[in-house]
Protein backbone atom coordinates (compact mmCIF):
# COMPACT_ATOMS: atom_id res chain seq x y z
CA UNK A 1 0.00 0.00 0.00
CA UNK A 2 1.42 3.55 -0.85
CA UNK A 3 2.08 5.90 1.69
CA UNK A 4 -0.32 8.61 1.82
CA UNK A 5 2.95 11.31 1.22
CA UNK A 6 3.82 9.06 -1.86
CA UNK A 7 0.45 8.77 -3.24
CA UNK A 8 -0.13 12.69 -2.63
CA UNK A 9 2.79 13.60 -4.85
CA UNK A 10 1.61 10.88 -8.09
CA UNK A 11 -1.95 13.40 -8.01
CA UNK A 12 0.96 16.70 -7.57
CA UNK A 13 2.97 14.36 -10.74
CA UNK A 14 -0.45 13.74 -12.55
CA UNK A 15 -2.09 17.50 -12.39
CA UNK A 16 1.87 18.98 -13.38
CA UNK A 17 1.24 16.31 -16.89
CA UNK A 18 -2.04 17.04 -17.51
CA UNK A 19 -3.33 13.83 -15.72
CA UNK A 20 -6.67 14.01 -14.47
CA UNK A 21 -5.80 12.66 -10.93
CA UNK A 22 -9.45 12.07 -10.25
CA UNK A 23 -9.67 9.63 -12.70
CA UNK A 24 -6.54 7.41 -12.46
CA UNK A 25 -5.80 4.40 -10.60
CA UNK A 26 -2.34 3.87 -9.44
CA UNK A 27 -0.69 0.92 -9.11
CA UNK A 28 2.93 0.88 -9.08
CA UNK A 29 3.86 -2.32 -10.14
CA UNK A 30 1.50 -3.16 -13.01
CA UNK A 31 2.71 -3.27 -15.33
CA UNK A 32 6.22 -3.89 -15.35
CA UNK A 33 9.09 -2.25 -16.80
CA UNK A 34 11.92 -4.72 -17.86
CA UNK A 35 15.28 -3.64 -18.36
CA UNK A 36 17.95 -6.60 -19.19
CA UNK A 37 20.80 -7.66 -22.04
CA UNK A 38 19.41 -9.11 -25.06
CA UNK A 39 16.31 -10.80 -23.30
CA UNK A 40 12.20 -10.70 -24.94
CA UNK A 41 10.62 -12.15 -21.65
CA UNK A 42 11.32 -10.96 -18.44
CA UNK A 43 14.74 -13.41 -17.12
CA UNK A 44 14.36 -11.91 -13.39
CA UNK A 45 17.62 -11.87 -12.93
CA UNK A 46 16.87 -9.63 -9.47
CA UNK A 47 18.83 -7.83 -11.13
CA UNK A 48 19.18 -8.88 -14.67
CA UNK A 49 23.48 -8.26 -15.69
CA UNK A 50 24.23 -5.78 -18.33
CA UNK A 51 27.37 -6.54 -19.70
CA UNK A 52 26.90 -4.65 -23.16
CA UNK A 53 25.65 -1.21 -22.60
CA UNK A 54 25.82 0.12 -25.73
CA UNK A 55 23.25 -2.24 -26.28
CA UNK A 56 20.14 -3.75 -23.97
CA UNK A 57 16.67 -3.82 -24.08
CA UNK A 58 13.66 -2.14 -22.34
CA UNK A 59 9.87 -3.21 -22.73
CA UNK A 60 6.97 -3.82 -21.05
CA UNK A 61 5.90 -7.23 -20.12
CA UNK A 62 2.72 -8.69 -21.40
CA UNK A 63 0.53 -6.62 -23.93
CA UNK A 64 0.47 -3.34 -21.90
CA UNK A 65 1.54 -0.04 -23.33
CA UNK A 66 2.91 3.06 -21.89
CA UNK A 67 2.42 6.63 -23.42
CA UNK A 68 5.02 8.94 -24.66
CA UNK A 69 7.83 9.97 -22.47
CA UNK A 70 8.86 6.26 -21.10
CA UNK A 71 11.64 7.87 -18.23
CA UNK A 72 14.57 6.05 -18.58
CA UNK A 73 16.60 6.05 -14.52
CA UNK A 74 20.37 5.73 -14.15
CA UNK A 75 21.71 4.85 -10.33
CA UNK A 76 24.99 5.91 -10.90
CA UNK A 77 27.40 4.30 -8.36
CA UNK A 78 28.94 6.95 -6.19
CA UNK A 79 28.36 9.58 -8.34
CA UNK A 80 31.85 8.58 -10.03
CA UNK A 81 30.88 10.13 -13.51
CA UNK A 82 27.51 11.79 -15.42
CA UNK A 83 25.68 9.38 -17.52
CA UNK A 84 24.59 9.48 -21.21
CA UNK A 85 21.66 8.17 -22.60
CA UNK A 86 20.49 7.10 -26.56
CA UNK A 87 18.40 4.54 -28.47
CA UNK A 88 17.59 3.91 -31.97
CA UNK A 89 20.25 6.08 -33.44
CA UNK A 90 19.62 9.28 -31.66
CA UNK A 91 22.92 10.53 -30.06
CA UNK A 92 20.91 11.87 -26.78
CA UNK A 93 18.28 12.24 -25.02
CA UNK A 94 17.21 15.25 -22.70
CA UNK A 95 16.83 14.63 -18.66
CA UNK A 96 13.71 15.02 -17.55
CA UNK A 97 11.99 18.12 -16.87
CA UNK A 98 10.75 19.27 -13.17
CA UNK A 99 6.78 18.67 -14.13
CA UNK A 100 7.48 15.74 -16.41
CA UNK A 101 8.60 13.25 -14.63
CA UNK A 102 10.15 14.63 -11.09
CA UNK A 103 13.70 15.99 -10.63
CA UNK A 104 16.54 15.65 -13.18
CA UNK A 105 19.15 14.30 -10.52
CA UNK A 106 19.09 13.21 -6.50
CA UNK A 107 21.34 11.35 -4.11
CA UNK A 108 20.05 8.25 -2.86
CA UNK A 109 21.84 7.35 0.28
CA UNK A 110 21.12 4.77 3.05
CA UNK A 111 17.83 5.67 5.19
CA UNK A 112 18.00 5.63 8.60
CA UNK A 113 14.82 5.06 9.96
CA UNK A 114 15.52 6.84 13.52
CA UNK A 115 16.81 10.21 12.15
CA UNK A 116 14.58 9.90 8.76
CA UNK A 117 17.88 11.07 6.81
CA UNK A 118 18.68 9.41 3.61
CA UNK A 119 16.22 7.85 0.66
CA UNK A 120 14.87 5.05 0.77
CA UNK A 121 13.43 4.43 -2.40
CA UNK A 122 14.97 5.38 -5.99
CA UNK A 123 11.97 6.94 -7.32
CA UNK A 124 10.68 8.43 -3.58
CA UNK A 125 13.86 10.00 -4.24
CA UNK A 126 12.58 11.41 -7.79
CA UNK A 127 9.34 12.55 -6.27
CA UNK A 128 7.65 9.26 -7.94
CA UNK A 129 4.71 6.69 -6.74
CA UNK A 130 7.38 3.67 -6.00
CA UNK A 131 6.52 -0.05 -5.03
CA UNK A 132 10.04 0.23 -2.42
CA UNK A 133 12.39 -2.39 -3.86
CA UNK A 134 14.68 -0.06 -5.19
CA UNK A 135 15.98 1.01 -2.13
CA UNK A 136 19.05 1.75 -1.21
CA UNK A 137 19.87 -1.61 0.71
CA UNK A 138 18.66 -3.86 -2.08
CA UNK A 139 21.09 -2.03 -4.39
CA UNK A 140 23.90 -1.87 -2.45
CA UNK A 141 24.30 -6.16 -2.14
CA UNK A 142 23.30 -6.54 -5.21
CA UNK A 143 26.50 -4.22 -5.73
CA UNK A 144 28.40 -5.99 -3.06
CA UNK A 145 27.66 -9.89 -4.40
CA UNK A 146 29.26 -8.46 -7.76
CA UNK A 147 31.99 -6.69 -6.48
CA UNK A 148 31.33 -3.09 -5.83
CA UNK A 149 30.89 -0.80 -2.66
CA UNK A 150 28.20 1.81 -2.68
CA UNK A 151 28.21 4.39 -0.43
CA UNK A 152 25.26 6.38 -2.88
CA UNK A 153 23.83 6.63 -5.84
CA UNK A 154 23.60 9.62 -8.04
CA UNK A 155 19.96 9.61 -9.82
CA UNK A 156 19.27 10.49 -13.43
CA UNK A 157 15.90 10.48 -15.18
CA UNK A 158 16.30 10.70 -19.00
CA UNK A 159 13.33 11.52 -20.77
CA UNK A 160 12.84 9.54 -24.11
CA UNK A 161 10.43 10.82 -26.64
CA UNK A 162 8.63 7.42 -27.01
CA UNK A 163 6.23 5.30 -25.47
CA UNK A 164 6.86 1.78 -24.73
CA UNK A 165 5.23 -1.58 -25.28
CA UNK A 166 6.31 -5.30 -25.25
CA UNK A 167 8.18 -4.80 -28.29
CA UNK A 168 10.25 -2.34 -26.32
CA UNK A 169 13.26 -0.29 -27.49
CA UNK A 170 17.11 -0.82 -27.61
CA UNK A 171 19.01 2.04 -25.47
CA UNK A 172 22.66 2.40 -24.49
CA UNK A 173 24.04 4.20 -21.86
CA UNK A 174 27.46 5.66 -20.45
CA UNK A 175 26.58 4.59 -16.87
CA UNK A 176 30.01 2.75 -15.15
CA UNK A 177 30.11 -0.59 -13.58
CA UNK A 178 27.75 -1.12 -10.22
CA UNK A 179 25.29 1.32 -11.75
CA UNK A 180 21.57 0.35 -12.40
CA UNK A 181 18.73 1.09 -15.12
CA UNK A 182 15.31 1.75 -14.51
CA UNK A 183 12.37 2.15 -16.32
CA UNK A 184 8.96 4.62 -15.73
CA UNK A 185 5.93 5.24 -17.21
CA UNK A 186 2.36 5.84 -17.83
CA UNK A 187 0.02 3.11 -19.25
CA UNK A 188 -2.56 4.04 -22.13
CA UNK A 189 -5.97 2.36 -21.32
CA UNK A 190 -8.31 0.76 -24.32
CA UNK A 191 -11.03 2.67 -22.23
CA UNK A 192 -10.43 5.75 -23.55
CA UNK A 193 -6.65 6.18 -24.80
CA UNK A 194 -5.78 8.58 -22.50
CA UNK A 195 -3.20 8.37 -19.59
CA UNK A 196 -3.74 6.53 -16.15
CA UNK A 197 -7.46 6.92 -17.04
CA UNK A 198 -9.71 4.45 -15.58
CA UNK A 199 -8.35 1.04 -15.47
CA UNK A 200 -4.92 2.94 -15.94
CA UNK A 201 -1.71 2.13 -14.49
CA UNK A 202 2.30 3.41 -13.75
CA UNK A 203 4.57 1.17 -14.77
CA UNK A 204 7.88 0.66 -13.21
CA UNK A 205 11.27 -1.54 -13.24
CA UNK A 206 11.52 -3.29 -9.57
CA UNK A 207 14.10 -5.03 -8.48
CA UNK A 208 13.54 -8.20 -10.17
CA UNK A 209 13.45 -6.96 -13.64
CA UNK A 210 15.87 -4.01 -12.85
CA UNK A 211 19.49 -3.73 -14.92
CA UNK A 212 22.90 -3.39 -13.24
CA UNK A 213 25.83 -2.95 -15.31
CA UNK A 214 28.73 -5.38 -14.75
CA UNK A 215 31.03 -4.94 -17.84
CA UNK A 216 33.37 -8.18 -18.57
CA UNK A 217 36.43 -7.65 -16.42
CA UNK A 218 39.02 -10.04 -15.77
CA UNK A 219 39.06 -12.27 -12.98
CA UNK A 220 41.12 -11.96 -9.85
CA UNK A 221 42.66 -15.32 -10.93
CA UNK A 222 43.46 -13.90 -14.21
CA UNK A 223 44.59 -10.45 -13.11
CA UNK A 224 47.39 -12.11 -10.81
CA UNK A 225 48.83 -14.29 -13.74
CA UNK A 226 49.04 -11.14 -16.10
CA UNK A 227 50.78 -9.20 -13.13
CA UNK A 228 53.16 -12.04 -12.65
CA UNK A 229 54.00 -12.39 -16.55
CA UNK A 230 54.28 -9.00 -16.99
CA UNK A 231 56.89 -8.55 -13.75
CA UNK A 232 58.12 -11.64 -15.23
CA UNK A 233 59.08 -9.43 -18.57
CA UNK A 234 60.33 -6.98 -16.50
CA UNK A 235 62.80 -8.82 -14.72
CA UNK A 236 64.03 -10.36 -18.08
CA UNK A 237 64.06 -7.22 -19.36
CA UNK A 238 66.57 -5.77 -17.31
CA UNK A 239 68.40 -8.73 -16.60
CA UNK A 240 69.22 -8.54 -20.81
CA UNK A 241 70.07 -4.82 -20.42
CA UNK A 242 72.20 -5.44 -17.34
CA UNK A 243 74.13 -8.28 -19.52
Amino acid sequence: MLRIGSFLTVLGLMGAIGIPSALATIDPLDPQIIVCQSCTSAPGGDPNIITNTSSFNMFVEGNNTLVSPTLVVVAELNGSGTPTVSFGGNPSVSLATLGTFGLTSQILTGYNATTGAGSNDVFDALGLASGGSLNFGNLAAADLAHGFVATSFTLYAFALPTGLNSTGVHIDTTAVNGSFIFGYGCEVTTASGSQCSPGGNIGQSVMTNAGLVVRTVPEPASLLLLGSGLAGIGVWGWKRKKA
